[in-house]
């Protein structure tokens, strides 16, 4: 079914535009940056990253681009786990329009998320009037989170 119909005024007819016709003329190819998905569920230390683009990428130099945000952002991650154990562990990952795989138009953004290490949960809570994570003074597990925690 046509989610658009236009008149083409040299042809003299009317074209009719599908749904999938539009998402095969915008949609972008995949991004070749983060883990690679075949490695999704390997350990850390484990998995594959790219590199470069496959030999087939129509989008090498867009690609590089966003492989070069990734790995600064890693590079700050890392200096973050240097200055304050609260980041060691912290996980990187693509989300968003770039690894659903439905980024239309131009592949000229990427979203980024860090997240926390699953064992901050012992020690943090989400304050939903401030839209603040905080940390719990009095969490159960009984370690002290003054070492996690600075008076700056």
């Amino acid at each position: 079914k046509p989610i658009l119909s236009i008149t083409d005024e040299e042809l003299q007819q009317d074209v009719h535009v599908t749904y999938d016709t539009l998402l095969q003329e915008l949609h972008v190819p995949a991004v070749h940056v983060g883990v690679k998905e075949e490695n999704i569920q390997v350990k850390k230390d484990k998995r594959k990253e790219w590199k470069s683009c496959s030999d087939g990428c129509v989008q090498k130099r867009s690609c590089e681009r966003i492989r070069e945000t990734y790995n600064l952002v890693k590079l700050i991650v890392q200096q973050l786990e240097e200055t304050n154990p609260i980041f060691m562990g912290m996980k990187l990952s693509i989300i968003g329009s770039v690894r659903e795989g439905s980024r239309a138009f131009f592949p000229d953004e990427v979203d980024l998320h860090l997240s926390l290490s699953e064992a901050m949960k012992n020690f943090t809570y989400f304050n939903n009037v401030t839209q603040q994570l905080m940390i719990n003074p009095n969490h159960k597990t009984g370690k002290n989170t003054k070492e996690y925690t600075t008076t700056e």
